[in-house]
């Protein structure tokens, strides 16, 4: 009776050490995560820190650099919000920005912004709509 007391409190040991470490290393959590268009690599690719770049193209040219992670899940959610287009677009007209997601050296999303669309590059260059939410939270920066 006494190992098997003991046994478990070494299996609720090592579970709460790996959840720690999970919490400690990876962005997303494994049981949570929702591979999709916007967030297309494994979960475990996702390796704190994470770099979102914002790139205005405006007469300015800014590059605006965010690692706080609670603004990198908003601008991942307002994304994620974001319908598809039916069509694909051409990549006609003038981009007014930019996204990049990276960590360490691995980009793992770069995204071109237009006035009333977006396209993740990289993929099947599938548009998507400019939620109003989105557009503000672009221009807040």
């Amino acid at each position: 009776m006494r190992k098997k007391i003991n046994y478990s409190i070494i299996a609720i040991i090592l579970v709460i050490i790996t959840v720690i470490y999970i919490n400690h290393t990876y962005f997303f959590n494994p049981l949570a995560f929702n591979q999709d268009k916007i967030t297309p690599h494994a979960w475990s690719d996702y390796q704190r820190p994470l770099i979102l770049k914002l790139y205005r193209f405006d007469e300015k040219r800014e590059i605006f650099t965010i690692k706080e992670e609670g603004e990198i899940r908003e601008f991942l959610k307002a994304l994620k919000k974001s319908n598809e287009m039916d069509q694909k677009v051409s990549g006609s007209g003038t981009p007014i920005g930019g996204l990049t997601l990276s960590t360490g050296d691995a980009k793992l999303l770069n995204i071109l912004f237009y006035n009333d669309y977006w396209v993740i590059l990289k993929q099947d260059r599938s548009a998507f709509e400019m939620t109003n939410s989105l557009k503000q939270l672009f221009q807040s920066y």
